[in-house]
């Protein structure tokens, strides 16, 4: 064989390896298959978003009706996974891609915490009551068996037997 007829087949057999398919050449991406769960252990849909760290790779996804979810072609790196669903607490972790094997998650959404508060902004009068508010009584005053007692002691000798006051 002629030193030129080698160099050919040489130069054939380099451009046949550069454009080889990269998916045969190495593997170099996996997949994270994701489960939603709701605090009973039942699947839920869900919304999310997955972005690379390193990689910048950002995706949306949705779960579907068995609250399943498979993100796949994602190159090798760490990934912060972020689900949430109306009324349930939104879900945050990090995830490590680093084989072709699927990264497997199970998540559980938590029902969201409820927090109320109330504002007054003014006295509001009774209703069916005839009276403004400079005419209503204010403060209130209580007493205790105690006081009363001291006050008259026989107004209190009287609540004692019939009430149970002491």
């Amino acid at each position: 064989m002629s030193r030129a007829s080698r160099l050919g087949r040489l130069l054939f057999f380099y451009v046949c390896l550069l454009t080889w398919p990269a998916p045969l050449r190495a593997q170099s991406a996996g997949e994270i298959r994701l489960e939603v769960k709701d605090p009973s252990g039942a699947a839920m849909q869900a919304a999310g978003t997955l972005r690379g760290l390193s990689s910048g790779v950002e995706r949306a996804f949705q779960t579907d009706a068995q609250g399943e979810a498979v993100l796949a072609s994602l190159p090798y790196g760490r990934y912060r996974l972020e689900v949430s669903a109306e009324g349930f607490a939104a879900y945050a972790a990090l995830i490590d891609v680093q084989s072709s094997s699927p990264a497997e998650r199970t998540v559980t959404l938590e029902l969201m915490r409820q927090g109320y508060s109330v504002e007054v902004i003014a006295a509001t009068p009774l209703p069916g009551v005839d009276l403004t508010l400079r005419e209503m009584a204010a403060p209130v005053q209580s007493a205790t068996g105690g006081q009363i007692a001291s006050v008259s002691p026989s107004f209190s000798t009287g609540l004692s037997r019939s009430e149970g006051w002491r």
